[in-house]
Order: structure tokens, then sequence, then C-alpha cells
């Protein structure tokens, strides 16, 4: 990883205390010996760099310098059909390596309803893979996630009432080719200030019933492809995407 986290009640005087349940993460994924300066950053909060103090069995502690603020939001909502337990993770940690607003995991007609009562969507287990993709890329600030368990009642009421939602571009996304109005290439470019919201089905696709919804709801459907992806690349093909407009838009006021 290249940062390690700590949660703002781990601090008092400058020291964070690292223990229990978090300690264990830690051992995890962090070789970490004393003396070492190591980059950190405070859980909702700024980043910096941090010596490791001292490590015992019950804790370790780390002497904290954190001015630096943490980076800017990706303007990004992401709504993905629940994917099985495993790409339930990848997908956590992918939507805070791009440091994006919020994800919305939403039950479709072809998810299983046996994935909604996964143990990776305990909030505590979400914890866990989004510090995971803050600490390798090196930020500090979670998303918000949101469960969905009927997917008429989140379009109807959820997204009607979500004012970012509403305001933003949207767009419908699929995993399986189909009949679409453009694809990606053909967009020219996208501000960087503009929200977008990307709705990305399960690899079955979503169904007629809920394509029309998203539709109808003023989502526009792009095309990925004729190439059948997994949950976890075409979240990662999305967002990369839209990273590569708004530069695509910043590019052009300078030409």
């Amino acid at each position: 990883m290249n940062s390690l986290l700590v949660f703002p009640e781990e601090i008092k005087d400058k020291l964070a205390s690292i223990r229990g349940e978090h300690l264990n993460y830690v051992r995890e994924l962090h070789e970490l010996e004393v003396g070492m300066n190591i980059q950190v950053g405070i859980v909702g909060g700024n980043k910096g760099r941090g010596v490791v103090i001292s490590i015992d069995n019950s804790e370790i502690t780390i002497e904290l310098s954190c001015q630096s603020p943490p980076l800017a939001r990706e303007a990004i909502n992401l709504i993905v059909a629940v994917p099985r337990p495993q790409t339930q993770k990848k997908v956590l940690q992918l939507a805070a390596t791009f440091g994006i607003e919020s994800l919305h995991f939403v039950r479709s007609q072809n998810t299983e309803k046996s994935y909604l009562s996964s143990h990776s969507l305990e909030p505590k287990n979400q914890l866990w893979e989004l510090l995971r993709g803050l600490e390798q890329t090196g930020d500090t600030i979670l998303p918000n996630v949101v469960i969905h368990d009927r997917f008429r009642p989140f379009m109807e009421d959820t997204l009607l009432k979500t004012q970012e939602i509403n305001q933003s571009k949207k767009f419908l996304l699929e995993t399986i080719a189909f009949e679409a109005n453009a694809n990606f290439a053909k967009i020219d470019s996208i501000d960087p200030s503009a929200k977008v919201t990307m709705a990305i089905g399960p690899e079955a696709g979503w169904n007629d019933f809920e394509r029309e919804l998203f539709i109808k709801s003023g989502f526009e459907p792009i095309s990925l492809g004729k190439r059948i992806y997994r949950c976890e690349t075409a979240v990662s093909v999305s967002l990369a995407q839209i990273q590569l407009l708004r530069e695509r838009y910043v590019r052009s006021l300078k030409d």
C-alpha cells in the first residue's frame, strides 16, 4: 500500500494508537518497523507523513505530521447492480481509489438475491475494502456507500429525490453489448465541475424494464463495445473514460 490511514478517534496529541481490528488490518497489509517514516493520512482529513514510534502485540504507535489536504473529489455517482461478493469488494476498492462521491449498490432482476446478504456489504467489512482503495491511491475521503434492495423504489423514490444525481450527466452502461445511441468516443469532453452518474448493470445486463426506467429518468445509453466485461472491469473502464473526457475539456481551454 502507498499510505496508511488512521482514524480520528485513534489520535491524541499527534500520536495515533492503532489497536484491535484496525491493528489486525494493518499487520496484514503493511510491513512496519520502528523508526520507519511512512506516508499517512487521517480518515476524512489531512494527509502527510508519520514515524513509527513503537510496535507490540497489542498496539502500533505512529507520530503524525499531516498538513496536506485530501485529494479533490471526482464528481461521480456510481450505480452498480449488486455483483457477487468477491466482486463487491473490488468495486468498493475501485470507488475509493477513483475518489468518487457515492456508490449505490442496487438489486436488479439479473442478480442473485443472496448477494445482498453478503458479509462484504456489512458496514464494517465495507470500511476495510474502502480503506484498501484509499491507501492504494494516497487519499483519505471515503465515498458514500448505499445499499438498495429493491430496484423500482430506488428509481422512483430515491433517485428522483437525490439532487446530485438529477442534476448530473447520466449514462447507462452494461457489461454486454446492446443497442446504444453512442459510445464514449463520440463524447467531445466533460467539464471537470460537472457531476456525472453512471449506472452499470450485471454481466447478464439490465432487463428491458430496468433499462426503460433508466432512459425515462434521463440516462443516455452508452455502449462499452461488443465484449462481455466483468463488473469490476466495466467500472474501471467507465471511470477511466470519464477522467479522460475531463482532461480533454481542460486541454481544450488551453488550446
